[in-house]
């Protein structure tokens, strides 16, 4: 076989033939006839068959392809927040997710939460140290929360956190931090701006606010006791009461603080942090000045509030709704 046969025929397997030359009245025949070519319909119906197999191999990878996602910091742990005493407010907490540097640590700021009574900052510090972050809060239109930088505390797996005041009753706040690689007592005043600060960041938060709770209005006779409960609210976070009791005597300080306790639904007693003191106040003579912090539960209940002294008590229920989403 010569090299004309072999180009004859590898012409014919692509579909091409040799062209012969033809008089114009043939070709004008066989345009007239336009009579289909069997081969080339054949291979329009191949074509076409292969054009959808490619359209529809590009719609399934078009599909099913994913496109490489940045990892996202997990989520904190429930037991942390409970620790913290913001759990109930989970879903009203912000995720910055910003991250910095601390000497050789990594630090990302990973939640912060703040209603009327509490605010939460909270930090992944890796790698994991007990070593607590020294940190400095200030707020706009308020300032400073601490005087000078304080050790936040240290939770378990790398957490770190601060708990304070947002000092505001509700609405838009604005914040700045400043964190240090440690923290070391100064031993007398220095003011943060004349030490050199490591990471700095301004932060603006929502401030959730706090709604009453029903409790009796005016003095409330407690046995012997006279008791004004001067707030009894609710955050999403948080319930808290602040009253004056004017009754037990100066040596009875636990008496005092334990008069105020809370209970649910079942009847058991709730964890709280009380703290008071005893000492003149206006309007008010020496009286015992006391409030109270019970963090509020992740479902809809009924608590009861039982204040005891004197030789008396004074009881009232109200109903905890489902805490807020939004």
């Amino acid at each position: 076989m010569n090299e004309t046969e072999i180009r004859s025929r590898l012409r014919k397997a692509m579909g091409e033939y040799d062209y012969k030359p033809r008089s114009s009245k043939e070709l004008e025949a066989r345009l007239v006839r336009a009579s289909p070519s069997p081969h080339v319909g054949a291979m329009g119906i191949v074509a076409a068959i292969l054009a959808i197999l490619i359209v529809v191999s590009l719609v399934y990878v078009r599909v099913h392809s994913t496109r490489p996602s940045i990892p996202a910091e997990p989520p904190i742990p429930v037991s942390l927040l409970d620790r913290v005493g913001i759990a109930a407010a989970g879903s009203l907490i912000s995720h910055p997710n910003l991250v910095g540097t601390l000497g050789d640590r990594t630090v990302t700021f990973v939640g912060a939460y703040a209603d009327a009574l509490k605010a939460a900052l909270i930090f992944k510090v890796s790698p994991v140290s007990n070593t607590p972050l020294a940190i400095d809060v200030w707020w706009t239109g308020y300032g400073r929360d601490v005087p000078y930088s304080s050790p936040i505390t240290v939770g378990p797996d790398g957490y770190q956190y601060w708990i304070g005041s947002a000092h505001s009753r509700g609405g838009p706040a604005q914040f700045r931090v400043t964190l240090w690689d440690s923290w070391t007592f100064p031993g007398v005043y220095v003011a943060s701006e004349t030490r050199p600060p490591t990471l700095s960041f301004t932060y603006d938060l929502k401030v959730q606010a706090a709604t009453s709770l029903p409790v009796q209005q005016g003095v409330i006779p407690v046995g012997s006791w006279k008791v004004t409960v001067l707030a009894f609210e609710m955050t999403p976070s948080t319930i808290y009461i602040h009253a004056m009791i004017d009754g037990p005597p100066i040596t009875a300080s636990m008496i005092a603080i334990k008069s105020i306790a809370m209970f649910d639904e079942g009847g058991g007693p709730v964890s709280t942090g009380c703290g008071g003191g005893w000492g003149a106040s206006p309007g008010y003579g020496r009286v015992w000045e006391i409030s109270c912090a019970w963090s509020r539960p992740a479902q809809a209940t009924t608590y009861r509030l039982v204040i005891t002294g004197g030789g008396g008590q004074y009881s009232t229920s109200f109903d905890i709704p489902a805490p807020p989403t939004s």
